[in-house]
């Protein structure tokens, strides 16, 4: 009984020693719970971020736009130095708004380069500065156009720029515009300069002006080239009235030369006058006679003195052309005795009807148109008669003005 109950107890010790290590409670006592393990943290690091970085802006090889040539040249000697021969160098054209034309210019069978570049200031005499900058392969420096004053960088002067062989000498010419400008006015001229090889030449119309022109074509090369300009309207009153008109350039001897002129059609009363002149001094008297019957009484023609300073200038210019017409009908061989009389009828302006009964005076003792004028001049040459001749031929300084030897000058 003793040896049951002691293995009753070891057995229940064994079976508690268990339960135990099982963290189960029994055994008439609560086991405590071992302590919770905790978690384990991961420190955070706090990061700082990096400032984002502005890169650098790329420096401008060209600076600021040139205000003069002398500018211009300096500023793209060094930048050019380096750059293919015969390209045009963008940042050029886009920064300073230049125009670029290529073409062998010295004849070395080497592309070159002629850029017109615009100006801030320039020299002063032109509306739209420019200066024409020539790259050539053949020259050591830089070159400049034109020297001393702008070229013109007007949408005008800006089509008519180029590079091309227009003298066929095999260079390629570089054709611009020289603008210089007053208060009313700008006068142009074309320059065509030509490397010969030892030094420059303008090829362009020489010692030719052209006032406000308004178209310029360049056209062909070698002998086929023309140059044809349309130019000579004034902005100024004290001009008097105006009229452009084209001319044509031809190649002659290495040079362009005028070969026509043909003025717009008359629109004032006193440029239909000088149509009808130009005819009487080219000896063809009976389309002079025909152009002065013409003009009197066209209404459609304007009269200028009139427009300009309320004093009728029609009397005068009508009693001329009636003068004239006597004039050349005697000239031709025609009796202008009826020409005279209706010069005395019909002239409202009595200083020709003194000169043609003067004519006629003369035409009466000599026979003669040649002493029937100088008679007439002599009356013309009379003080009265010479000053209200200057007076009433006035017609600003963009006009003739006739002396009394202008009147009947046969």
């Amino acid at each position: 009984m003793l040896a049951n109950t002691t293995a009753a107890r070891s057995a229940w010790s064994i079976l508690c020693a268990v339960a135990l290590l099982a963290a189960i409670p029994a055994c008439g006592g609560s086991a405590t719970s071992p302590a919770p393990t905790p978690p384990t943290l991961t420190p955070t690091v706090a990061v700082t971020p990096s400032p984002t970085s502005t890169p650098s802006p790329t420096p401008d090889p060209l600076g600021p736009p040139p205000a003069t040539a002398a500018d211009a040249v300096r500023q793209l000697g060094p930048v050019l130095v380096d750059q293919p021969r015969g390209t045009c160098y963008a940042p050029l054209l886009a920064n300073w708004g230049a125009v670029c034309k290529t073409g062998d210019i010295d004849a070395d069978g080497i592309p070159d380069e002629a850029y017109l570049v615009p100006l801030l200031g320039g020299e002063g005499a032109s509306r739209a500065p420019a200066v024409v900058v020539v790259r050539a392969s053949g020259l050591a420096a830089l070159v400049r156009f034109p020297p001393g004053e702008d070229a013109d960088n007007s949408p005008l002067g800006e089509r008519i720029f180029s590079v091309g062989d227009r003298t066929g000498s095999g260079g390629a010419e570089i054709t611009l515009l020289v603008t210089r400008c007053g208060a009313s006015n700008c006068i142009s001229s074309i320059e065509m300069q030509s490397w010969d090889g030892t030094s420059w030449r303008n090829a362009g119309p020489a010692n030719v002006t052209f006032d406000n022109p308004d178209l310029i074509a360049v056209e062909g090369s070698g002998a086929d080239s023309t140059i044809t300009v349309h130019a000579g309207a004034q902005g100024s009153v004290g001009a008097g009235p105006s009229r452009a008109s084209t001319s044509v350039f031809e190649l002659l001897e290495g040079v362009y030369q005028r070969v026509s002129y043909t003025p717009d059609a008359a629109t004032y009363l006193f440029h239909a006058v000088l149509d009808a002149d130009a005819l009487f001094d080219l000896g063809k008297f009976s389309d002079a006679a025909g152009a002065y019957a013409a003009l009197v009484g066209d209404a459609t023609l304007t009269d200028w003195r009139e427009e300009a300073t309320g004093r009728p200038g029609r009397p005068t210019l009508e009693s001329y052309a009636l003068f004239r017409i006597a004039v050349a009908t005697a000239a031709r061989g025609d009796d202008p005795t009826e020409a005279i009389d209706a010069v005395i009828t019909n002239a409202q302006d009595a200083l020709f009807v003194e000169g043609i009964q003067a004519f006629r005076r003369g035409f009466q003792a000599g026979g003669s148109v040649t002493q029937a004028c100088i008679e007439a001049t002599r009356y013309f040459s009379t003080p009265t008669a010479s000053r209200l001749i200057d007076e009433r031929f006035d017609y600003g300084y963009g006009n003739p003005r006739k002396k009394p030897t202008d009147l009947c000058p046969l």
